[in-house]
């Protein structure tokens, strides 16, 4: 073995598109790759040390395409984050979710005199992350206005093809018509409601008042669609306040999810009790919009490191990877381009990264982590072998290690290859592979770590 020491404008958008599986991409010329990766004899290792890394912000993170695009996909589905997380060491990360919202059923007759008994809004789970016995503060506001893109989606050229939302999407709202305080959420516990088991969800209580006024009494052309009813009520806007203890994952694309709004009528001899529900179900048409939205604090609250004291030159002992549009790590392989031009079939190139041990709170790491490309000082699209239906994986998921916490093995393969064969050399970029649908973190052990550093490892054909 030969053992070789080495001394987002709105720009993220194009670095999410294998996010959502619809990458463009031009098909990579391999002439000779299958040569490549075929087992052959005489094989060379070489092993690259010292890799520089550390970690870098970005400002937003894509998070849903325009309706018609979001349609083809399946619609506004998929996990919705709402919460927040302070635990000293990634500062402090909120999730809120702005949402539309649809009819249960067209056409709704109150009757003559009808009195609300309770409304509320229940948001089903679908896990959390974070200290669930900590108590929460949420709160409900109606939106002001519709709710439009923020932003653009480019193709690989940087050609615009669609609009889209980002994370630090900006909603309009006015009052507030609902809030649940000092409530310690039970992600695990089914809820009891007018003798309905309901799977776990957030019940968080509405104002009555607000209800009578803006829906009992509203024009009875609100409700003859559902299009007729998102232009009428806006949706709603979901957040906490004044508590940090943990995000919870809600599932809206089922019927328990929405506004449930139980009332009688008194001119109803019978005095049944009734109810009517606004959902955000995906079956609707239009599909009402929804989607989460993340803001990220690294100054008012700690953290484990100083985004402006990063040492880019030599690189960092430890560095940081989180969703929701937090931090990733910037890495780059100092002299891999000394295998440009050289003959050399590349038959594999696996990039090991520890997580870093003795450090974190405890809380999950991120099941997989994948590379992009790093450019223009931006996270950007993946490399090769992370490509959406590309038939070589490019791995990155999180293998246990007890006595070492684990570490990410990255199939980099396809990127060496195209190195070695003249492209410039780069750096990359190491982030969640799920980044809106999930709140978890991890501490990576950087390229200058003492104990289990980050490295490199080729095997090669010579010429």
């Amino acid at each position: 073995m030969t053992l070789l020491m080495n001394s987002f404008g709105k720009r993220a958008i194009v670095a999410m598109a294998s996010l959502l599986f619809i990458s463009c991409e031009k098909p990579n010329d391999e002439l000779g790759f299958n040569q490549v990766i075929d087992g052959v004899p005489e094989v060379a290792d070489l092993v690259f040390e010292n890799i520089i890394s550390y970690t870098h912000n970005q400002d937003s993170i894509l998070v849903a395409l325009a309706p018609e695009s979001q349609s083809a996909l399946g619609g506004y589905a998929g996990n919705r984050l709402l919460g927040s997380i302070a635990d000293g060491i990634f500062g402090r990360a909120e999730a809120s979710v702005v949402a539309q919202m649809a009819l249960e059923e067209n056409n709704i007759d109150f009757g003559d005199q009808p009195q609300i008994d309770s409304v509320f809004l229940y948001l089903q789970y679908n896990g959390y992350y974070g200290d669930s016995f900590k108590p929460m503060n949420y709160e409900v506001y109606q939106l002001s206005g519709g709710v439009f893109p923020n932003g653009v989606f480019l193709d690989n050229e940087g050609v615009v093809i669609d609009s889209a939302f980002y994370s630090d999407y900006v909603p309009s709202y006015l009052q507030k018509i609902g809030e649940l305080s000092n409530h310690k959420p039970r992600p695990n516990s089914a809820n009891n409601i007018g003798g309905d088991v309901l799977a776990a969800g957030l019940k968080i209580p509405l104002d009555s008042a607000f209800f009578r006024t803006n829906i009992i009494e509203a024009p009875t052309s609100a409700f003859d669609n559902d299009q007729a009813f998102i232009d009428y009520f806006k949706g709603v806007y979901i957040k906490t306040e004044g508590s940090d203890g943990s995000i919870v994952y809600l599932n809206l694309n089922t019927a328990n999810s929405g506004i449930h709004l139980y009332y009688h009528d008194k001119g109803d001899t019978t005095n049944e009790a009734k109810r009517v529900g606004f959902n955000f179900l995906q079956s609707n048409s239009p599909e009402p919009i929804n989607l989460s939205i993340f803001s990220q604090d690294y100054l008012a609250a700690p953290t484990a490191f100083n985004l402006l004291a990063q040492d880019t030159v030599l690189g960092e002992d430890v560095n940081y990877v989180q969703t929701m549009g937090g931090v990733y790590t910037v890495f780059e392989i100092p002299d891999l381009d000394s295998l440009s031009n050289k003959g050399y079939l590349i038959n594999q190139a696996i990039l090991e990264v520890y997580k870093a041990s003795g450090t974190g709170s405890g809380l999950p790491p991120c099941d997989r982590l994948e590379i992009r490309k790093f450019e223009s000082d931006k996270m950007q699209t993946p490399i090769k072998d992370f490509e959406a239906g590309n038939t070589v994986t490019g791995g990155g998921v999180l293998v246990s290690e007890p006595l070492r916490g684990g570490r990410y093995e990255f199939d980099i393969t396809r990127y060496v290859f195209e190195v070695a064969n003249g492209e410039k050399l780069s750096k990359l970029a190491i982030t969640p592979y799920l980044k809106s649908s999930v709140a978890n973190r991890v501490i990576l052990a950087g390229g200058t770590n003492s104990q289990t550093p980050m490295r490199l490892k080729i095997y090669l054909t010579k010429p």
